[in-house]
């Protein structure tokens, strides 16, 4: 079977077209292994669709079902846009949490367009700074739904060690009835930010394109930051803006690492 290897910002992903039946959870939880396979924070299944878009459904390196991945999204647009499925270099993507609107800016550039983030819910506690205990350590914090749920911590400095101890932690707390992301960030001013999450399914990546739009969302909400944000990710620079409306965009590279064949025996 042919992939490609894709990297937003250093959030890589694989990416297959569904032209076979697969079970794909298992095999994002094979091809996604560093060291001993491919190599991926998930997997991606593209499908063309008749309506001019493309269906996206995402895998997480564990093998879980992940409703949405920003830095994916704009990866597999690139991905689409460039392999001709798609007649224009505006088109829907198709998620397990609704459409998602894309535009090619140009070779290495996509944007997305991720609608209204939800914080109003009856079947779901979100919040906006609220304290929240986990361990030794209680935290200021704000939950909301950004295609996928999503915790965002302001921290005056960002510290992995505190990443890698409370992020986990936090992800499978009960207070989160599906679990979350974790976003830890530092405010710069208000029109920057430097974030480091712990993503749910995948442990700690280099970026998250949702993330960023959620912890963004969050600190505009609570006066902390501007419409207009560059967010500082490990792995690279992404670029989030908030419109009247409460829309959200996110900005940022989508890149071609190399493409490849993998074994069917090795799958199986």
């Amino acid at each position: 079977m042919e992939f490609t290897k894709m990297h937003g910002a250093g959030n890589d992903f694989i990416i297959i077209h569904d032209e076979v039946s697969k079970d794909y959870s298992h095999l994002a939880s094979v091809l996604c292994r560093r060291h001993f396979s491919i190599g991926a924070d998930g997997l991606m299944v593209v499908d063309k669709k008749s309506s001019g878009g493309v269906d996206m459904r995402y895998y997480n390196s564990d093998g879980s079902i992940g409703e949405m991945c920003g830095n994916g999204a704009r990866c597999l647009a690139m991905y689409a846009y460039n392999n001709s499925l798609v007649d224009s270099d505006e088109f829907y993507l198709y998620t397990l949490s609704g459409k998602v609107h894309s535009k090619i800016i140009n070779s290495s550039k996509v944007r997305i367009a991720m609608g209204k983030p939800v914080y109003n819910s009856h079947f779901e506690n979100y919040f906006f700074n609220d304290k929240i205990d986990v361990s030794d350590r209680e935290f200021i914090g704000s939950y909301i739904l950004m295609g996928v749920p999503h915790l965002t911590i302001e921290l005056d400095e960002l510290d992995k060690n505190t990443l890698l101890k409370y992020g986990p932690l936090l992800e499978h707390h009960k207070f989160f009835n599906r679990g979350t992301n974790v976003n830890f960030v530092k405010v710069l001013n208000v029109n920057e930010i430097e974030i480091d999450t712990w993503e749910r399914g995948a442990g700690n990546t280099l970026a998250c394109g949702t993330g960023a739009l959620a912890s963004v969302f969050s600190l505009f909400k609570t006066g902390r930051v501007s419409s207009e944000v560059e967010v500082h990710a490990p792995g690279g620079l992404l670029k989030v803006y908030i419109d009247k409306n409460e829309d959200v965009v996110l900005e940022g590279g989508a890149t071609t690492v190399f493409e490849g064949i993998f074994k069917e025996d090795f799958y199986d």
